[in-house]
């Protein structure tokens, strides 16, 4: 609803002719502080990532001291008449296979295991919103938003604008938008960073697993373990954990650049939107004086409710 209102109040503001809050927004160089502020931000993002990678490298080595009991345990099945069946259908899913008899059979999280027992703290922290601390993520970005939404309400004081002022308060909301949006985007990374272990790990055994799964005929079962055994000694050997630790590194660089990248697109574009140049031409539009009421009527509505 939040979002729809301010729809509304942008093609509003877009089909008015030009105004003083224009002229000062635009001269003033709040902008350029703004963008700053978004610079600003690099430093204490790395700072989140960064605690992450000290526990992320010690992991690699429990990976690697584990990977072999871990493998022998999920292949030791043999008391199990078709187990056979069952590793097949694992090899053809890639590793992971939802058995009616072994439940749910996941070599890669598996063999991903000790890496996630070593980061899961660090990393819930630096996602965390509710008691938060500076090694979380979420509060610089709050610090962010705060100290740009001041900067315009300080911007519109020294120029005897009042807080209340349309275009004003048509940037807060702008901005909260912003954040909501980047929030959301932050937390489906999240889970897409999380899984890049087991989905490195299970890349980089697929050759085996496929392998494994073309035996056929008597013992093999035999072939398909020794083919698995064999396949994943040799990966570690080439260093699949350190890949999958790598790849983790990456996507989060890749998060950092995107939320920097994503804030100084969308805040540039809704301050030009909201304080329109004075020598642009105003765009004559429908009148929507009523619809903006009425969904500002029920936009209140709903935060009153909550």
């Amino acid at each position: 609803m939040a979002e729809i209102w301010s729809m509304h109040r942008l093609a509003k503001n877009f089909g008015s002719m030009p105004q003083h809050e224009d002229q000062v927004f635009q001269k003033s160089g709040v902008k350029e502080l703004i963008l700053k502020d978004i610079d600003s931000l690099e430093k204490p993002l790395e700072k989140c990532f960064d605690d992450i990678q000290k526990p992320l490298r010690e992991s690699v080595e429990d990976a690697r001291k584990n990977y072999w009991n871990t493998v022998n345990k999920l292949l030791t099945r043999d008391e199990y008449r078709g187990f056979h069946r069952t590793l097949k259908a694992v090899c053809l899913k890639d590793g992971v296979y939802a058995s009616r008899i072994f439940a749910r059979i996941d070599f890669n999280e598996s063999l991903a295991k000790p890496m996630y027992d070593k980061i899961d703290g660090i990393f819930e922290h630096i996602f965390r919103t509710q008691n938060a601390t500076r090694a979380s993520l979420w509060p610089h970005l709050e610090m962010f938003q705060k100290e740009v939404q001041s900067k315009i309400l300080q911007t519109g004081k020294d120029n005897c604008l009042p807080n209340e002022n349309s275009k004003i308060q048509n940037f807060i909301l702008e901005t909260n938008i912003i954040l909501q949006k980047l929030r959301k985007k932050i937390f489906h990374k999240k889970l897409c960073i999380y899984q890049s272990l087991c989905v490195s790990i299970q890349n980089e055994l697929k050759p085996h697993y496929k392998a494994a799964s073309e035996a056929k005929g008597h013992g093999s079962c035999g072939r398909m373990k020794t083919i698995l055994m064999e396949g994943i000694a040799r990966e570690v050997q080439n260093q699949m954990f350190e890949m999958a630790r790598s790849k983790m590194v990456i996507q989060f660089l890749e998060l950092k650049r995107e939320i920097l990248e994503e804030l100084k697109k969308n805040i540039s574009t809704v301050f030009n939107l909201v304080f329109l140049q004075q020598e642009q031409a105003a765009v004559p539009l429908a009148d929507i004086e009523n619809e903006c009421r009425d969904i500002h009527e029920i936009y209140i509505k709903l935060q009153n409710d909550h």
